[in-house]
């Protein structure tokens, strides 16, 4: 955000001051990258500001130095994307198989971007008579991400 030159455009590059699994600091890149193990972290990016043309794709820390400047920038990495919450199918019931435990109706799965904590489940009983085991059951699945993000998904058994 507002670097010039009086002379010529300007390009980019930057880095991580520190590497880690997500991308190398040994050379200056189009983009920075950050993954899940960043998150929650500040990461320490450098970039790097030229007045000469800069080929595209990765180039050493040394390229053309002596027309470049630097700058640090601290960057919060937050995930903002929350777990996808996959209910079993619906499942219409005999009364004489009804299972009370609600396991033969199968489980609910989740996907994340980084990672899944828990899954949990609720079963609404209001619209069931558990005398005649008759009506239906609304199964609540609930996913939660390692970031404490989360998403629902329901089932109806009946």
């Amino acid at each position: 955000d507002g670097s010039y030159d009086n002379c010529s455009p300007v390009h980019f590059k930057a880095r991580r001051m520190a590497t880690n699994s997500c991308q190398s600091n040994e050379q200056f890149h189009d983009q920075v990258k950050f993954c899940c193990d960043d998150i929650g972290d500040t990461i320490l990016v450098v970039l790097r500001v030229y007045d000469v043309d800069v080929q595209s794709g990765d180039v050493a820390l040394d390229y053309s130095e002596e027309h470049a400047n630097d700058c640090m920038v601290r960057v919060i990495v937050e995930d903002k994307v929350k777990p996808t919450c996959n209910a079993p199918a619906n499942k219409t019931v005999s009364c004489e198989n009804f299972d009370p435990s609600l396991w033969a109706y199968g489980t609910a799965t989740a996907t994340d971007n980084c990672c899944i904590d828990t899954i949990t489940a609720t079963a609404n009983y209001s619209q069931f008579d558990t005398l005649c085991n008759r009506g239906t059951i609304t199964r609540t699945f609930r996913a939660l991400d390692c970031g404490g993000l989360s998403s629902t998904c329901t089932q109806r058994n009946g």
